[in-house]
């Protein structure tokens, strides 16, 4: 069977599906397929993809509402991020802020927080407070900020485990003498006494005695007069 257009059908793109299925767009002028269908169009295509794609994302996004011209808060300590949640609450009762802004600033600021309290790098407080002011002034979209404050908890992260491991080298290079010394005396304790006696304890020879010379047993007792004991003579 042939498919021949009939003069009074309107055309229609050539392009068929794998399962067979017929195109009805109509074709582009002079040509015998669709945009979406003609071979030579593919660069052209892709960026259309790309373009809906993203008309799509901002669509299933809607604006958040914020304030009007918000002024910026230093943010360099705990009472400056007081004074920010303080008027996010106003905000957000008043219904001058949604609850997605709201979350976003509270979520920021929760990490601003562990920043000074940690007293890490001044560039991580610095990142989350603009990052805040920006937020709050319109310049960054919502999405975008989350991000920020997502890659921000993880330097302080890394910060923190940086931080634990120079303590643990710290802690095995002041224990390293301590457990020499332990061994040292652990081979002196395993050592044969004997030999520590020997070493210490010299020699000394015995001088030799002369023939006309007491012996010193002698020496030491005392002589005894017979005049002294008469009982003894009787005997």
């Amino acid at each position: 069977m042939n498919n021949v257009e009939t003069p009074n059908k309107k055309p229609r793109c050539q392009y068929i599906s794998k399962i067979g299925a017929r195109c009805q767009a109509d074709p582009q002028t002079g040509k015998a397929y669709c945009f979406f269908h003609d071979p030579d169009q593919k660069s052209k295509q892709a960026a259309a993809r790309r373009q809906g794609g993203e008309a799509r994302s901002h669509q299933s996004e809607p604006e958040i509402t914020l304030p009007p011209n918000l002024p910026a808060i230093p943010l360099q300590k705990a009472s400056d991020v007081f004074e920010l949640l303080s008027q996010t609450v106003n905000h957000f009762r008043r219904g001058q802020m949604d609850m997605r802004a709201a979350k976003a600033i509270a979520y920021l600021a929760s990490l601003l927080l562990r920043a000074l309290k940690a007293n890490a790098q001044p560039s991580v407080a610095e990142l989350l407070a603009d990052t805040i002011n920006q937020f709050r002034s319109g310049q960054i979209e919502l999405r975008a900020a989350k991000t920020i404050g997502h890659l921000a908890s993880l330097m302080l992260s890394a910060l923190k485990q940086a931080i634990l491991e120079e303590q643990a080298i710290s802690a095995g290079e002041t224990t390293r003498p301590a457990a020499a010394i332990r061994q040292a005396q652990a081979a002196c304790a395993e050592a044969p006494r004997h030999d520590s006696i020997e070493a210490t304890t010299p020699i000394v020879p015995t001088k030799p005695r002369k023939d006309h010379e007491p012996h010193p047993a002698v020496l030491g007792m005392t002589t005894v007069n017979p005049a002294d004991h008469p009982e003894t003579r009787h005997a």
